[in-house]
């Protein structure tokens, strides 16, 4: 499917250690908990075995999104996080970043793309629906405050 309209406003790059103050914001301003830190991201920018993206919204030039994928010898790869902030939301962020996610992941010749998601984030499921995600497990209080896990695969 091709990038909606509203997406052609941001660039996608990979993450650099100089944006992790910006990403652990943007983490702050949209998740509760289950937050990577600053450290954390900057350590992931350089890790052989992730690909790490960020949205940059053109006309602010701010971080608007970011995924983080990890990939397994064997298993295949993991998106681990991925996030449009809240006032970019139904512009199409999540669904070029997970759109690179599928590239970089087919890229890297990984047959298996997996995630897990929260079973009360329905928008974010139909879309990883529309992008050929198949749900195959829920997994009871997975998130710190409890919530539930619906975890998803792609066949690439």
């Amino acid at each position: 499917m091709p990038p909606s309209r509203s997406a052609a406003l941001i660039t996608l790059r990979r993450a650099r250690r100089s944006d992790c103050d910006a990403l652990s914001a943007l983490e702050k301003r949209n998740f509760a908990g289950d937050r990577l830190s600053a450290r954390q991201m900057a350590n992931h920018t350089t890790n052989p075995n992730a690909e790490f993206w960020v949205a940059v919204d053109r006309g602010s030039g701010g971080i608007c999104g970011y995924v983080l994928v990890f990939f397994h010898a064997v298993r295949g790869a993991r998106i681990y996080s991925v996030v449009a902030d809240k006032a970019h939301r139904g512009k199409g962020v999540g669904r070029a970043l997970m759109t690179k996610a599928i590239a970089v992941t087919k890229a890297r010749k990984t047959p298996r793309l997996w995630l897990e998601v929260r079973t009360r984030n329905t928008a974010a499921i139909t879309l990883y629906e529309k992008l050929g995600f198949v749900p195959y497990r829920r997994v009871p209080a997975y998130y710190s405050d409890g919530a539930d896990a619906l975890k998803m695969l792609l066949n690439l």
